[in-house]
């Protein structure tokens, strides 16, 4: 046994129970299919990672189809709250869907930021953000942990990286 790995197969578990719990809220038929065993801890380990990468990427693509939102939108968002420095931009939130980045910090920040201003609905109130931008929020939802609560800046790492 390779050290560490009884601490990386559960930390996979836990962020694979968090996408899973997030998938079933925005869409219970989303179920996800274990990946095939591999005998070598190394390379289970960055297989794993790259199941967690590609799940979350899938995570983003279902977030942003159940709120109806264009990839423009989260920007948007961030902008309207005067957090535009901490927003997802474009490029970023399509890259990261489809695999093809890796995140610095500050991108699980927005990620947070972004789903905090969905749960706590601060833009809700009258003169914050412009008509169509408020009907757009009426219908979103944010991602929330198992217990009820919003994902994190660390929810989010951890769902990219697979608990590892």
């Amino acid at each position: 046994m390779v050290w560490g790995f009884n601490t990386h197969h559960t930390a996979m578990a836990s962020a694979t129970h968090l996408i899973d719990a997030a998938l079933a809220q925005l869409n219970p038929a989303i179920l996800h299919e274990p990946t095939t065993p591999v005998t070598d801890a190394a390379a289970a380990a960055i297989e794993a990672m790259a199941d967690a990468q590609a799940r979350f990427g899938h995570l983003l693509v279902q977030w942003q189809r159940a709120n109806g939102w264009s990839q423009d939108d989260p920007k948007r968002i961030a902008a309207a709250a005067g957090l535009l420095a901490l927003a997802v931009h474009n490029s970023q939130w399509s890259d990261l869907s489809h695999g093809k980045l890796t995140p610095k910090p500050k991108l699980f920040a927005a990620l947070s930021t972004l789903n905090g201003l969905l749960a706590d609905q601060s833009w809700a109130r009258p003169g914050v953000v412009a008509p169509k931008l408020r009907q757009l929020l009426e219908g979103s939802r944010p991602l929330l942990t198992p217990e009820g609560d919003p994902w994190l800046a660390a929810d989010f790492f951890d769902a990219f990286i697979g608990g590892c």
